[in-house]
């Protein structure tokens, strides 16, 4: 039943420090107080407050994310990788991906375009049911 709403929620807290590209001087620069600021804001957020259902196994989810203290609407796209057991319950395996205006959080473009106007977010997410029969 693709029109029913999706009875769930999800909040996330990301350590700042986790933030990568694949280069790691890039990565040292993201951390520093023009950008990211992890010695003072250690942490982003993601709230969910909506999901609409795309594909068998794919929704769209709108959140709140913080970056920096600053908090914005954002759209995710997610997708269900992959399901199993363990022996605390049932174990799901999500990926996320969308863009953000990395302006939107006043983040600084310093000399060079270390950092585009939009950023693409990737999330690999693994969800254990705690409780749930395996």
């Amino acid at each position: 039943m693709r029109d029913e709403p999706l009875p769930s929620s999800v909040e996330a807290v990301i350590s700042a420090r986790s933030v990568a590209s694949g280069i790691a001087q890039r990565d040292r620069d993201l951390r520093k107080r023009g950008f990211l600021k992890v010695d003072e804001v250690p942490e982003l957020r993601f709230i969910s407050t909506g999901l609409e259902r795309t594909g068998d196994s794919s929704v769209r989810m709108r959140g709140a994310l913080t970056i920096r203290g600053i908090t914005r609407e954002v759209d995710l796209n997610v997708r269900l990788d992959d399901v199993g057991s363990t022996g605390e319950g049932y174990r799901a395996r999500f990926v996320a991906s969308g863009q953000i205006e990395i302006r939107q959080f006043n983040v600084a473009r310093r000399r060079g375009p270390i950092v585009g106007r939009r950023v693409s977010v990737h999330l690999d997410i693994d969800a254990v049911f705690e409780g749930a029969a395996a």
